[in-house]
């Protein structure tokens, strides 16, 4: 399958869930609208084009749509963002070299398809080994699981992070009800979890990796991630081609 490439200005990418059914509940799920349309908003100011991927690919269910929030409404409203919901790629077709950082909307459709996702393990390594920032909020951070190092070891061995709490899976009475819970994952996997209040606004950033807790964390992590990016192309710029990549 050819890769998608781009051309012009310069890209990030959001990525976002392509589950559509929450466990054995009959209810509905999707990608976590927020956790899409701060990152747009955040990488559009800066001058970034926005691409929009999806795990299999088509046009992806959205979930936790609130319209009184005017970041959401701009994003509902844009032309481009229709355009692209309408016929997202799967994450297999798009070529990672193309993006300054990868965005992972969580929302609860993300703990059944990222976590196993060998094309989104692929994606997410190539754009943190590239120099790139790597963004997952709440439960995006199910997507940094299948990454790997050029060595093999897990992405986000010996990193600290964060993601959606036990304690924040308890209130929303969704243990049993979603396949695994990040806390342990992520630990199984090397990684140094935290997390701080429930529900309230916590980002943490190691190494280019930056996680946020929870829904409220979305828009200090996108605006973090941003000045990673600038910071890393100004860096770019002062040193020159292939170097201030690691």
């Amino acid at each position: 399958m050819s890769m998608i490439r781009s051309s012009g200005p310069p890209r990030v990418l959001i990525v976002v869930s392509s589950w559509t059914r929450l466990g054995n509940t009959g209810r509905a799920t999707g990608f976590w609208l927020p956790e899409a349309a701060y990152p747009w908003w955040e990488a559009s100011a800066a001058g970034y084009q926005v691409d929009i991927a999806s795990i299999l690919g088509g046009r992806p269910q959205a979930d936790g749509v609130d319209h009184s929030d005017p970041v959401q409404r701009l994003f509902l409203g844009s032309q481009d963002v229709r355009d692209a919901l309408d016929g997202t790629p799967a994450v297999s077709e798009v070529d990672p070299a193309d993006y300054a950082a990868v965005f992972l909307a969580g929302g609860y459709a993300a703990m059944w398809d990222m976590p196993d996702n060998p094309a989104l393990g692929a994606l997410v390594a190539a754009v943190w080994t590239a120099g790139g920032v790597v963004n997952a909020v709440c439960h995006g951070p199910a997507g940094l699981l299948p990454a790997r190092r050029d060595d093999g070891t897990p992405l986000v061995r010996g990193l600290r992070v964060t993601g959606f709490s036990h304690d924040e899976e308890r209130k929303a009475s969704m243990i049993g009800v979603v396949p695994l819970l990040l806390p342990d994952a992520l630990t199984a996997l090397g990684a140094h979890y935290e997390s701080g209040r429930s529900y309230a606004p916590r980002v943490v950033v190691d190494s280019r990796v930056v996680t946020g807790q929870n829904p409220a964390s979305a828009p200090e992590a996108a605006r973090i991630t941003m000045q990673l990016v600038a910071d890393a192309a100004s860096h770019k710029k002062s040193y020159g081609p292939g170097l201030g990549a690691h």
